[in-house]
Formats: C-alpha cells, structure tokens, sequence
C-alpha cells in the first residue's frame, strides 16, 4: 500500500506538469509546425503510459483502502466479542470452582450420606413432617440400594446414582412439594452453592461417575432394537419472556450459539414421550419441542440411561449438567415450537464461561 501510494504520487507530480490543459497545449504549438510533428507524436506516446500507469494505482488503491476497511470491521468485530466473553468469564458460575473442589462419594455408603445431607437442606422450607421426612430419606435410601442387573457392567455407586436420579419418589411438606432430581435441577439451575456445598454436588458427581465416560467406553447405550435416528426429544414449559435467550442467540454469527445447560438435561428417543411432557405444560408457558441431534462419534458425557431408570419406558437419554450444546435452528411456524440443538461430543474442549439458561 506505502509503495503504491509513494508511486502514484510521483506519477501525479510529474502528471502535473504535463497536465491534460498543458499538454494540448503544447501539442498544438508543435502541430502548427509541420516539420515537428513527429515530436508531437513522441510527447503524446511518452505521456499516454503514464496516465494509464496512474489510473492503475488509483484502482490499486481505492481496492487496498476497500479491503483495509474489511479487516478493520473485522478486528473491531472480534474485539467486541473478546469484550463479551471476557464480561462472560467474570459471571461464569461457580459450578466449575465447586465442582473441581468436592469429592466425589467412594461407595453406595458415602452417597447415602451426601443424599440425607441434600435432601434434609431442600426440605428446610417446605416445613415437612418430621416423620414424614425421615420415611422419604429412607425410601430414597432403599431405591440407591437396588440390585444392579447383570449386564449393566455398573458399579453398585453407578447404579444407585442413576435411581436416585430417576425415581419419582416426592416429600410433601407445609410449604411445597419435592423430588430429589427435581431438586438437584434447581440447585443447577439457580447455581445454588450452598446446597451443592450440603451434598449437592456429591450427588451430581456421583451421578456423572455413569454419565460420563471421559476414559472408558460408555456402558449405557440404546439398543440396537430401537434404530435410533440420532435425535432425541424433550418437551418443555418455558416461560414466554425466557425465549428471548434462544432467539436472540440465533441473530449471533454461527460460530457464537453454544451454551451450556446447567442441570442434567433429559430427553427422549421417543417422540410420543416429548409429547405426552407437553400436553402437562401449564398454560401460563410456552410450549418448546426440543430437538437434539447426537454426534455420531459418541458423546463423552451421555447415556441411554432408561435401561437402569427407576421409572423404565421413557428410553431417557441424559447429558451431565452443564453440557454444552449448539443452537442449530428455530421454528416459530410449528406447533408446538421447535428448538434443534446439536450435541456437542466433548465438554472439556468448550469454554467455560458459555452463557446457560435457567429454562429447559
């Protein structure tokens, strides 16, 4: 760009002395003399290389200014998006420090513990009956304890997380109602650290120690029987004023519509099961039929998990809470409406400071 631009202007310097006027100028002095004529024709030829050599460099240079203005818009660009992620990384949630600093249960014994700490924190203001609550937490108790099927190739700890997760059994209390893995989708989804700090956060490790199979391969998979199509669908309440977060995500450029969902996300390799969830959504919300495509290497933190459910027949699928996913499309035309999202196979190589929605 310096060099053409150097060029140029010395081909203008030297354009100005033979200016357009002046040239005309003196070719018509040297035409009124017939016996120069040829000098005439020489100064023109000199000169015609010249300005064609110039009108090139101007080209060459309204090109450059037009291409430097294209990488200018384009730095500004990622500046501004370097400027969201950084704001991002600041409100990431304290998931990941939590997560990274509790241990794990060992055995069935030490997730019992964790479970009887959970559930006594989640029923403190639902004013419970006293024996009420100590006959919930031994049913949870007995559900962890169940036999593991042969063939499952789970540890008993795999297994009583995974009843623990799917079990239906619910406290009632004074103040309102709960279920363990409704509860443990609350904590995630309002990033609740004190009840991760009262056994939250054991259960959910101790959860993911099925879900996730980072270093073996996984143990829960669909059978062949159902020819899975690589989808799986959930049916979903979202508030109205909460769907902003899909919609506005879908205006970002392609590259920037990951997010993380922060409980452990469960769908179905039925669509049948999708719909009977979303004929019970309230009519105060709005009805989403969630489409999410699985990647055909595998997902490291996913299970069929229906094969050792507490309430087998729904053929559930579950990702491990915070699970990154990507917004492929939405229909605003189907009824109900239609949000896909692919199913990213690895969550350890997606930022962390993803945005999540608290709605699913």
């Amino acid at each position: 760009h310096g060099v053409i631009a150097r060029e140029s202007k010395s081909i203008f310097q030297n354009a100005d002395q033979h200016s357009a006027f002046q040239t005309n100028r003196d070719l018509e002095n040297v035409k009124g003399d017939s016996g120069n004529f040829a000098a005439a024709l020489l100064l023109e030829s000199d000169l015609q290389p010249v300005l064609e050599r110039l009108a090139s460099l101007e080209e060459n240079l309204a090109i450059l200014d037009a291409k430097n203005g294209e990488r200018t818009a384009a730095l500004e660009k990622t500046v501004a998006e370097l400027r969201v992620d950084l704001d991002r990384t600041d409100k990431k949630s304290s998931y990941f420090t939590n997560y990274s600093t509790t241990q794990a249960p060992k055995d069935l014994a030490e997730l019992e513990t964790s479970l009887d700490e959970f559930i006594r924190a989640c029923a403190e203001p639902l004013k419970p009956d006293d024996q009420y609550l100590e006959n919930f937490i031994a049913e949870m108790k007995r559900e962890v304890r169940t036999p593991v099927p042969a063939g499952t190739r789970l540890s008993e700890l795999d297994h009583g997380s995974c009843r623990m997760w799917t079990c239906d059994h619910a406290l009632h209390g004074s103040k309102g109602d709960m279920t363990v893995y409704g509860s443990l989708t609350k904590a995630a989804r309002e990033h609740d650290a004190v009840l991760w700090r009262r056994g939250g956060m054991r259960c959910i490790k101790a959860l993911h120690a099925s879900v996730v199979h980072r270093d073996t391969t996984t143990r829960l998979l669909p059978p062949p029987a159902l020819q899975w199509d690589m989808e799986s669908h959930r049916g979903a309440g979202i508030r109205p004023d909460k769907i902003g977060f899909w919609t506005d995500l879908m205006q970002e450029p392609t590259h920037r519509r990951k997010y993380r969902v922060p409980m452990p996300l469960a769908s179905s390799l039925m669509k049948t099961v999708a719909e009977r969830f979303l004929d019970r959504v309230p009519q105060h919300l709005l009805k989403v039929h969630f489409v999410l495509e699985w990647p055909k290497q595998g997902c490291l933190h996913g299970v069929y998990i229906d094969a050792v459910s507490a309430f087998q027949g729904e053929a559930e699928m579950l990702l491990a809470a915070f699970s990154a996913v990507e917004l492929t499309g939405i229909d605003n035309a189907a009824d109900p409406m239609q949000i896909r999202l692919r199913v990213l196979p690895d969550n350890k190589v997606e930022p962390e400071y993803l945005p999540t929605t608290e709605w699913h």
